[in-house]
């Protein structure tokens, strides 16, 4: 009876084990020590940090096409006067040293000046303070489905850095002539040279919220203006916490977006977005698989998440080697908008309008002319369809499970099995080594005489 009930149990324990390792589908794990940054660096884990109070409604956020928008480019007959930026000098990456400076003044064939880009603008290399310059860029931006320009501001509180006053004369011209482009500002400089102050970073952001977040144009989100941080991994999560919460405090309230990827990092800024992925494909990493889990992050955090595409990369006129991400008849580009969509994300950042220096524009040029418009009229119109689909609607990777659905609880319970079949098999084993006495049920006399005879060497019964 009692090996029976003992079968009993270990057959139990082996269906059940077997049928919840068939349905158990095991969580990528996504807290810990390891945070993935929007560089693709790895950062130290800090202390915990809190949720923010503030939320966003995320079936209210519409869904947008933006790009990255660089407006530090100036000529001489322009307004800005001078070259700058087309003049770009040439580096040493390995050294960090200056070994050379274009010259926009020479001309490198017919009609083409030596400029520091690897492609060159059909415009020519224009002044971004020409309002001729703006509204034409506006104009074929808006045609391809771009609804805003994030800004790269490098700008202080001054109010006289090149950056700045460009973004405030691209905003007038914008609102004067009523072209409907949205701007918002990608917070910059953070990561050049020494670690800058907080109090620094505490004033250019109170600057940049008070000088442009009450404008009509500018993007907000449920009436708070939003903000791109780049580096943000410069600080960590707690001095981040401490800098929003001073500004907060000083009456600039706005909605910080960060472009480091950790859980900490999620914890304290509004919302997640990245700049480029060209350190992933130029490592030959799987940028869906990447994507996606930006994707899962946001959601998990309820935060909206804006992820960048790629025409192709080319920075060899500036930087000594350089990288090059070969564009591949916008193959590169069909690739990170495919990531895109596949990562859920409300917004997609094109990556970039006009950073020539490292050959990221879809901008027109002599080399493309507008064909990297053309594909991003037809990714945005694509993009969009996906506005119904509610992002909580989305199959989430990681779902917390229940102690006894994950792996080191059916690893016990098999190791405790196979404990459980080793010793019945020796029991069994045991029991058939025992010998066993026939019984004589019509002579008892008979049983005790053999029982004696087989354990007390007693002379046998002879048999009658």
């Amino acid at each position: 009876m009692k090996l029976k009930v003992i079968k009993g149990m270990v057959l139990t324990l082996f269906l059940a084990s077997m049928l919840a390792l068939t349905f158990n589908i095991q969580p990528v794990k996504t807290t810990g020590t390891i945070y993935i940054l929007g560089d693709a660096s790895v950062d130290p884990p800090t202390a915990p940090i809190s949720e923010p109070q503030r939320t966003i409604d995320l079936l209210k956020l519409p869904r947008l096409v933006m790009a990255f928008y660089h407006d530090w480019y100036g000529n001489t007959t322009g307004p800005t006067g001078e070259w700058v930026h087309w003049n770009h000098p040439i580096w040493d990456t390995r050294t960090g040293e200056e070994i050379g400076r274009h010259n926009p003044e020479t001309f490198i064939s017919p009609n083409l000046r030596d400029i520091g880009a690897a492609n060159y603008p059909t415009l020519g290399p224009y002044d971004n303070r020409d309002p001729e310059v703006i509204k034409w860029h506006i104009k074929l931006a808006l045609e391809a489905g771009i609804d805003v320009f994030i800004i790269d501001w490098w700008g202080d509180t001054t109010g006289e850095e090149l950056t700045d006053v460009n973004m405030e004369t691209m905003m007038d011209v914008n609102e004067e002539e009523d072209l409907g482009m949205k701007f918002l500002i990608l917070f910059d400089g953070l990561w050049i040279g020494p670690r800058r102050p907080t109090d620094e970073t505490i004033k250019r952001l109170e600057y940049v919220i008070e000088k442009y977040g009450s404008r009509p144009s500018y993007l907000k989100i449920q009436g708070f203006p939003v903000v791109f941080i780049y580096s943000a991994s410069v600080y960590s999560p707690a001095t981040w916490k401490n800098i929003i919460n001073k500004i907060i405090g000083d009456g600039y309230n706005a909605f910080l977006f960060g472009d480091a990827f950790s859980e900490e990092y999620a914890k304290v800024f509004d919302g997640l977005q990245n700049y480029s992925p060209s350190v992933w494909i130029d490592q030959n990493q799987n940028l869906t698989n990447i994507y996606l889990e930006y994707g899962y992050l946001a959601r998990a955090h309820k935060e909206p998440l804006g992820l960048a595409v790629l025409p192709g990369y080319d920075d060899t006129k500036v930087r000594r080697p350089g990288m090059v991400i070969p564009r591949e008849n916008g193959a590169i580009y069909n690739a990170t908008w495919k990531a895109v969509f596949a990562s859920g994300c409300q917004w997609a950042l094109i990556c970039s309008w006009n950073e020539w220096h490292e050959g990221t524009e879809i901008e027109p040029s002599v080399e493309y002319g507008d064909f990297y418009l053309n594909l991003t009229k037809y990714y945005s119109e694509h993009f969009r369809l996906l506005e119904d689909v509610p992002v909580e609607m989305r199959p989430p990777l990681k779902e917390e499970v229940p102690f006894w659905m994950q792996w080191w609880f059916w690893a016990i319970v098999e190791t405790g099995i196979a404990v459980l079949a080793i010793a019945v098999y020796f029991l069994k084993k045991r029991k058939a080594s025992t010998p066993t006495v026939p019984a004589h049920k019509d002579d008892p006399s008979r049983n005790m005489a053999l029982i004696n005879d087989k354990f007390y060497n007693y002379t046998a019964i002879k048999s009658s």
